[in-house]
């Protein structure tokens, strides 16, 4: 539906897949579908580095020779700067530990579904929890499993007691930043979100009994 509309009114689409690496829509993997997709490889993605780290993919020859410039200083050539750019070198260490991980990377997609959809299974249908939707055109790598929950600063703090960790991505809108106090205006969708959301504990190879810890406990704590 985006690019149909970047389409008509001639508009480039840059896709901002930091935590969709992986996935697919219609058959096509993510970072595949616009006219340039970028991803992270920060430690805590789903196809993490050892540091910082990330890439840049286009179809476009003339965009993949100019982000190429970029990347090192704005310049095609030793010391002849084409553009304004800057230093996005990736450091030669993160490019070995990324190229080794690739190769399991469908498997620890895999991995993270099944812990998702365990996750999906035993909360649908709960009257205080709301589920991740997944269309069917569509899977995800669920970087993280995240829930919307009635009394979820109740569940957090309860669940730390029993020392299962979870997290909250994210607490508040872009536009409740204090970068963007002086635009004003509200988005109440955002902001109720901000109160519900929570993320569960997910990785690859996440013991069955540590999952099932998770939803035994929640399930407690919610009734």
């Amino acid at each position: 539906g985006i690019m149909a509309i970047a389409s008509k009114h001639k508009l480039t689409v840059i896709e901002d897949a930091a935590q969709s690496f992986g996935a697919t829509y219609n058959s096509k993997r993510s970072c595949s579908a616009s006219h340039i997709g970028c991803t992270s490889f920060f430690p805590a993605k789903p196809l993490g580095a050892a540091g910082d780290g990330g890439a840049i993919f286009t179809s476009d020859p003339e965009l993949a020779k100019k982000i190429e410039c970029m990347r090192v200083h704005g310049q095609s050539r030793r010391y002849y700067h084409d553009y304004i750019g800057m230093n996005g070198r990736l450091d030669p260490i993160q490019c070995v530990v990324i190229a080794e991980k690739l190769k399991y990377y469908d498997e620890d997609i895999a991995g993270r579904q099944k812990v998702a959809h365990k996750y999906t299974e035993a909360f649908a249908g709960h009257a205080k929890i709301t589920v991740p939707s997944i269309k069917s055109d569509r899977d995800s790598v669920y970087a993280q499993y995240t829930l919307r929950v009635q009394g979820r600063d109740e569940l957090v703090k309860k669940l730390q007691e029993k020392g299962i960790p979870s997290a909250v991505h994210y607490p508040m809108g872009i536009h409740q930043q204090p970068a963007y106090s002086h635009t004003n205006f509200s988005l109440p969708v955002t902001e109720a979100a901000g109160k519900e959301v929570m993320s569960l504990p997910l990785y690859p190879n996440m013991p069955e009994d540590h999952v099932n810890l998770v939803i035994s406990s929640i399930q407690e704590i919610l009734g």
